[in-house]
């Protein structure tokens, strides 16, 4: 891999990102410092050398302002290319064509298209949708919800029932959101239900001592 650094300044090293397409270019620098410039001629390289072809150039950006920014850029000089040359005209304007559905969006938006493309393959509808943060966090709450209303009402656990008590069914439920937030259970995984259930009495017993020392020592209690 090569790692251009101080590149803003260097024309050489420029050059060497824009079309050395033999491997891996990384680009650090700061905010405008050139570095869509580079990109965009990158990509730009790929079609004129035939190394690639818009369908095969996945770009991944941070946001949907930056995906279409690094597009229209493209198709620009796309666009510029086809009025230099009246011999490879119609390959500039067929680039310039398949940007439309070109695979230059977000994490998101790539992994979506990945989905839907595949998606009789993987056994899931091609119409979903994805849920934005707000819609996410009351999915996530609704799920908390009816896991922990369920099991109460049929008395399938104990450790939730005295969290239930503990905490009650309001905070019991937010607590369980929370843990929807994490990507693995790894503190929780390598234990048995009986020792989570140990652990939980000897945290709640520890939290009632606490909490009885502390209402002993307020001076309410001492007259």
């Amino acid at each position: 891999m090569d790692t251009c650094q101080d590149w803003a300044s260097d024309e050489r090293v420029k050059e060497l990102a824009i079309n050395d397409l033999s491997g891996h270019i990384f680009l650090s620098a700061g905010a405008g410092t050139g570095k869509t410039h580079v990109l965009v001629q990158r990509y730009l390289s790929f079609l004129r050398t035939g190394a690639a072809a818009v369908p095969e150039i996945v770009c991944v950006t941070f946001t949907e302002k930056a995906a279409g920014e690094l597009k229209a850029r493209i198709r620009a000089e796309c666009e510029t290319a086809a009025a230099a040359t009246t011999d490879s005209q119609s390959k500039w304007f067929q680039h310039k064509r398949d940007l439309e559905n070109a695979p230059i969006n977000t994490i998101h938006g790539f992994c979506t298209r990945l989905l839907r493309e595949n998606a009789f393959a993987l056994g899931i509808d091609p119409r979903f949708q994805i849920l934005d943060e707000r819609d996410a966090e009351r999915r996530r709450h609704e799920i908390a919800r009816e896991h922990v209303l369920g099991r109460l009402r049929k008395s399938e656990s104990t450790a939730l029932a005295l969290l239930a008590e503990y905490l009650g069914i309001p905070a019991l439920i937010d607590l369980v959101r929370d843990l929807l937030h994490w990507p693995t259970p790894e503190p929780f995984s390598q234990h048995s239900p009986d020792e989570l259930l140990d652990a939980w009495n000897e945290f709640r017993l520890s939290s009632l001592t606490n909490e009885l020392k502390r209402l002993v020592r307020k001076p309410s209690w001492s007259r």
